[in-house]
């Protein structure tokens, strides 16, 4: 493949079409990238607004994203990303610091850990507080024979104690689809319903209808409706949205697509 080098987008002014702004890309000897430049056009000229630098380990993965702002002279640094991973090259570690006075500040944090299938199996958020890493909330996922997803909880950290907040079930059919997304929340200690989305495909597994409710006094209620329709090389020619919640679906919107001999979106 082709790797992207500029990309240039311009507004029409009513007369012509005017330059807005400009990213370029530096690439690696691995073709990774490892600087992303963007510009903006004032005066008849480009005028450099922020860029990102990237750096890689062994095998290719992102280590450190940096952030740097045109101050009209020179570069400083602004936002950094450091990535730390296992030997699955799965990311165990995320952390978010932002540059002040000439020094790296922590910010957040994110700790993960998968399991033998590489499935992700917790995420830990962290936030930086008066010198030390305090936990946020942290989310746990089960997973089916076919390591699909089928349990999402979130607990919240309050004095020292994980508590409940959420959880999310999921459902799939034969051709292992996501059939089911219900989501409850955790009220006077029991789960209480809060939405549920369904989801339904023809017999080419395209998804043809979703349908999202509510939880309101003991009873699903209404709340979009979505409508997919395929041509015949199961191209999405059509996508009818709709919301309730009266006992009538309301049109909303409609969007159409066309597409060329080559299945290519036009």
């Amino acid at each position: 493949g082709f790797l992207l080098l500029e990309h240039i987008n311009q507004n029409w002014d009513g007369f012509a079409w005017v330059n807005s702004s400009k990213n370029s890309n530096k690439y690696d000897g691995n073709n990774n990238i490892i600087e992303y430049f963007y510009q903006t056009w004032s005066d008849s000229d480009w005028v450099n607004s922020f860029k990102f630098e990237f750096s890689y380990n062994l095998n290719k993965n992102v280590i450190d994203e940096i952030q740097k702002n045109w101050n009209g002279n020179e570069w400083v640094n602004y936002l950094k990303y450091t990535y730390i991973y296992d030997e699955n090259d799965n990311r165990k570690e995320y952390l978010f610091q932002i540059w002040n006075n000439d020094s790296w500040i922590n910010i957040d944090k994110y700790l993960t850990t998968y399991n033998l299938n590489n499935n992700l199996l917790e995420l830990h958020y962290l936030h930086w507080e008066t010198g030390e890493w305090v936990s946020y909330w942290k989310r746990l996922y089960t997973y089916n024979e076919n390591n699909s997803l089928i349990e999402e909880i979130q607990l919240d950290y309050y004095f020292g104690v994980w508590v409940n907040y959420s959880k999310h079930f999921y459902t799939y059919n034969e051709h292992n689809l996501k059939i089911e997304i219900l989501i409850k929340i955790w009220t006077n200690n029991t789960w209480i319903n809060h939405s549920i989305t369904s989801n339904t495909y023809d017999e080419n597994d395209n998804l043809i209808e979703v349908i999202s409710q509510h939880w309101d006094d003991n009873i699903w209620v209404n709340s979009e409706h979505y409508l997919n329709i395929y041509d015949n090389r199961n191209n999405l020619i059509e996508e009818l949205y709709q919301i309730g919640p009266d006992s009538a679906w309301i049109n909303y919107s409609k969007v159409f697509k066309n597409y060329d001999s080559n299945n290519n979106f036009i």
